[in-house]
């Protein structure tokens, strides 16, 4: 079941898909899948830096407070 919310979480990697982004996340860790699975987590984290990234490649960054927030986490690493 995980990897088909991966696939999910993959196809909703969009800025405008942002809220279902979420709501899979929140999915993904309710199935309560072990650490032990790397090769699942790798992935995950990768669409989850992905998305995070997202804003600061657009002219006109959404303004959702969950990206001004994520905006403001992620700052200090983009002066470097």
């Amino acid at each position: 079941m995980g990897w088909v919310y991966f696939d999910q979480l993959k196809a909703a990697s969009q800025v405008e898909q942002f809220e279902a982004f979420e709501q899979i996340l929140c999915s993904i860790a309710e199935l309560g899948l072990p650490v032990e699975e790397d090769m699942f987590w790798e992935q995950i984290c990768w669409q989850i830096g992905k998305m995070a990234f997202l804003p600061f490649r657009r002219p006109n960054p959404p303004t959702s407070p969950n990206w001004i927030i994520c905006s403001s986490a992620l700052s200090p690493c983009l002066s470097k």
